[in-house]
């Protein structure tokens, strides 16, 4: 996921989130030890306020690049449509993010979520 000038989001399937910026060519590392549910993401969407929600194989994780901060979702909702599928996830015009999984659609807006 790129966002213009300054910053490449790459979601890894066994690394975490990797932060590059295209400016100093450097990497900043996102993962576990930063709170995220899981290393292995399937998928990234960011919402309209420049937060990005992943699909993990644990569940969704929240982050928050301007602070760093983490929120991890797994409650059954999330569980009943895992395990969720590589690559696979979509925002509608309306913000509406909606993540497959091998079990159906979890589909939220962003700004329902606490």
């Amino acid at each position: 996921m790129d966002e213009g000038d300054s910053t490449l989001w790459v979601a890894t399937t066994g690394g975490g989130l990797e932060e590059f910026n295209k400016g100093s060519k450097t990497f900043r590392h996102h993962d576990m030890s930063s709170g995220f549910l899981s290393d292995f993401l399937c998928s990234m969407q960011m919402d309209g306020h420049g937060q990005l929600w992943c699909s993990t194989s644990k569940g969704i994780t929240r982050f928050e690049p301007r602070t760093g901060n983490v929120t991890n979702y797994s409650d059954a909702e999330i569980q009943d449509v895992m395990p969720f599928n590589l690559g696979s996830s979509f925002c509608t015009r309306d913000g509406m993010l909606l993540f497959g999984g091998q079990n159906g659609v979890l589909g939220f807006h962003p700004d329902s979520i606490k």
